[in-house]
């Protein structure tokens, strides 16, 4: 008997230490911040501080413990600082994904169940890299298993773990059986339970909002819609205004989940902040809605790339004009949100850049979704989204101008996060 159990338990010690070491090899750990004066010298700087590009061809970037100091002459460098050549390269503000799932990027990388778990356990180190090598600095979540997503968040803030800085909504919040609940987590009773709260009563809807502002949750994501065919649960409207109350009693933004005009509607009234996805497909009556947005001042995240998979060029082109009314009606924000899980990290958002192009944007407006609106519609415009003194030295370099040879745009040869050079 003492010889049976002891065997079990050598087996037990050897089985932990080998998921120990599956677990802690290769979570992709972080590393200490930067500390003193960095130049960056010999590059044309793409500050997107202004409606039209402004380029700065002349000067030297000065970082200073990972913020930006400014501009300064070439010919007047300290002899104390670090110093990179750029080589002629052309810089841009480290980019932004507002629109992400972690939970669903091991899949679209083709990992099977086993590396999903693996990919999960060692907190998703193949997206955080995958992000930070395209220049995406600053990431949304909105949906991941709550609250393992918020130690995610935090332990890449910390540096224990290297990866974009993540801005999280925790769970999605959404109406009993609603979208993605029947939908895609259909059957899955442990992705609905920590990736989802399903809401009723406007008492539910308050006290989910405060335990997940108390929680520290950076936002709220609301699922509004019956779906494409008006076939799922769609949330009570009254839920959804109390959801935006009580989260802006809170502080915090409130982004909506909408799929067609009547969608867009419902949340435009009830006070959000943002709408996700295009909000309509081919063929439905827009009839009032772009009224609604002239007035509303909210960032809109079409998802195009996602919105449109699959579809022929000819209603492509009715999507693209959809998207084209709605930013000539005013009041709205284009900011780029990919649906990373849905679609690869990184890539993607050259992929929705691209995208945005074919829709009617020029390459600089196209930048400013990914940059400067992203940051505002975040809260974080005093922080990052242009290359101005006093902001995070989020930075990405490229060899090509991206003003001149967007749709050939590839990754950026050189990523610096708060001033530290992660990938060159």
């Amino acid at each position: 008997m003492k010889r049976f159990l002891w065997s079990n338990l050598i087996v037990l010690t050897i089985m932990g230490i080998i998921l120990w070491g599956i677990i802690g090899f290769g979570t992709w750990k972080g590393s200490s911040p930067h500390q003193g004066v960095l130049i960056l010298t010999n590059g044309n700087f793409i500050t997107m501080t202004d409606s039209i590009p402004h380029v700065i061809s002349d000067r030297a970037l000065v970082i200073e413990n990972g913020i930006i100091e400014g501009f300064i002459e070439e010919e007047n460098l300290p002899s104390d600082a670090q110093i990179i050549d750029l080589n002629r390269g052309f810089v841009l503000p480290g980019l932004f994904d507002m629109h992400v799932h972690f939970g669903g990027l091991p899949f679209v990388d083709g990992h099977g169940i086993p590396g999903m778990l693996v990919q999960m356990l060692r907190n998703y180190p193949d997206a955080r890299r995958q992000f930070l090598e395209y220049g995406i600095t600053t990431v949304t979540s909105l949906g991941d298993s709550h609250p393992r997503i918020l130690n995610i968040r935090d332990d890449v803030a910390s540096g224990r773990l290297e990866g974009p800085r993540i801005r999280a909504a925790g769970p999605m919040l959404t109406s009993p059986d609603g979208h993605p609940v029947s939908t895609i987590f259909e059957g899955n009773r442990w992705a609905i339970a920590s990736n989802t709260r399903q809401l009723d009563t406007i008492e539910d809807a308050r006290s989910t909002v405060n335990t997940l502002a108390d929680e520290g949750v950076d936002l709220i994501k609301a699922i509004y819609t019956a779906g494409h065919r008006d076939n799922l649960p769609r949330m009570k409207f009254d839920v959804l205004e109390a959801i935006v109350s009580e989260a802006h009693s809170r502080g915090l933004q409130v982004v909506v989940h909408t799929d067609t005009p009547k969608d867009v509607e419902g949340a435009l009234n009830a006070g959000a902040d943002g709408l996700e996805h295009l909000g309509w497909p081919v063929s439905r009556d827009t009839t009032g809605v772009f009224e609604l947005l002239s007035e509303s001042n909210v960032g809109l995240i079409p998802t195009l790339t996602v919105m449109t998979r699959g579809m022929a060029s000819e209603q492509k082109e009715i999507v693209y004009q959809e998207f084209r009314n709605q930013r000539e009606s005013g009041g709205i924000m284009v900011v780029l949100g990919t649906d990373a899980g849905n679609l690869p990290a990184g890539s993607s958002v050259y992929n929705e850049l691209k995208v945005f192009n074919d829709a009617g944007l020029s390459p600089f407006e196209a930048l400013q979704t990914a940059t400067i609106h992203a940051a505002r519609h975040a809260g974080l415009e005093n922080q990052l989204g242009t290359l101005e003194t006093g902001k995070l030295a989020d930075i990405i370099v490229f060899n090509t101008n991206p003003l001149e040879e967007f749709q050939n745009l590839e990754k950026p040869v050189m990523v610096f996060k708060e001033g530290r050079r992660i990938f060159d």
